[in-house]
């Protein structure tokens, strides 16, 4: 009974025109001719090398090892292929609450990167990808030590990390589902917004939202399309600007979640069958439809990594968002040191 399927399909997500991203609302000038194959090819250059990344290859696994194997590996990324379905599962387990550090969201992004090399062409390979967690939050976001008393030097790989985690699921032509069973905060929810679909357990535990505000720290100008995108207009105002954090009943009706289900069992279902739709359509429509319903987020993104760093750094490096931040990490501390 309690669970809830939305009717949102994912061409249903708002999509503005070209004028508007270009303009001063994400506060970055781009010539609104620019054509969709271009962005793709610009933004595919700036995918760093699968071959560069060793952390890929000695920390997560691409092919379909045995439930020992999958057991015993001790990664913070895993992936696993069913070979008859072609669905990749991308399991997230950076204990305890799948914090992002540079590390981890490089793993994620090499992960999602060698799952998409080749697709559709290569035989045997991923057909759609779905995301979950093996923690007991889904992502609680970014660490705020590593912004409170961040440097310039230490907030750059960060902030370049982030970069190209965004990106590779931007780019990915992979369908792709977030299994939604624990609390999405802040960078957490970016990641599960970044999916084309999401299905949530319906667990009065649990709280998803972009909460940058409400700990101080302003919002990127991506999270701020990106919220457009998935909440509309007036959804994201609402709840970027207040920090908010929903349950998932609430976060359903906000548009954070396409459904939610009562038990895991029906949440897997519903997002394996989800991706099996999602599949089923001509990639190359399914990816260019993707591509130009994501575009304001790719024009607030830049295609300057370095104008990118220089963002996060202005943003970070302000004295009321130091205060502000320093201040919340303080009191949590405070908290974990109580209990």
């Amino acid at each position: 009974m309690l669970s809830r399927i939305s009717s949102r399909p994912l061409h249903s997500l708002p999509l503005r025109s070209a004028a508007c991203g270009a303009s001063g609302v994400y506060g970055r000038a781009t010539a609104p001719t620019r054509k969709l194959h271009h962005d793709r090819r610009a933004f595919h250059s700036q995918q760093p090398r699968l071959d560069s990344s060793p952390t890929f290859q000695a920390h997560s696994r691409v092919t379909s090892p045995s439930p020992l194997e999958a057991t015993s590996n001790a990664s913070a990324v895993v992936v696993n292929t069913d070979p008859n379905t072609g669905i990749a599962t991308l399991t997230l387990r950076n204990n305890p609450v799948n914090s992002l550090t540079t590390e981890f969201m490089s793993e994620i992004a090499a992960a999602v990167q060698e799952l998409s090399a080749g697709y559709p062409d290569v035989d045997g390979g991923a057909r759609a990808l779905l995301v979950r967690s093996e923690c007991k939050a889904f992502s609680a976001g970014l660490n705020l030590e590593s912004i409170a008393g961040a440097s310039e030097e230490s907030l750059r790989p960060l902030s370049l990390a982030l970069r190209k985690l965004v990106l590779a699921f931007l780019t990915t032509p992979l369908p792709t589902v977030a299994e939604v069973t624990g609390s999405a905060i802040a960078g957490g929810a970016v990641i599960a917004m970044l999916c084309d679909q999401r299905v949530g357990l319906n667990d009065a535990k649990m709280r998803i939202g972009l909460s940058e505000t409400s700990v101080g720290l302003p919002p990127p100008r991506f999270v701020t399309a990106l919220a457009e995108d998935i909440l509309g207009k007036r959804g994201a105002y609402r709840h970027l600007m207040l920090g908010s954090l929903l349950s998932p009943e609430d976060a359903l009706t906000a548009g954070y979640l396409d459904a939610v289900h009562a038990d895991q069992t029906s949440v897997s279902s519903d997002a394996q069958s989800r991706l099996t739709h999602l599949a089923r359509i001509q990639a190359h429509a399914r990816y260019s439809a993707k591509l130009q319903l994501r575009r304001s987020v790719f024009w607030a993104l830049g295609e300057d990594e370095d104008a990118f760093v220089a963002e996060m750094w202005e943003l970070v490096s302000d004295p009321r968002t130091q205060e502000a931040v320093g201040r919340t990490w303080e009191e949590l501390q405070k908290k974990k040191r109580a209990r």
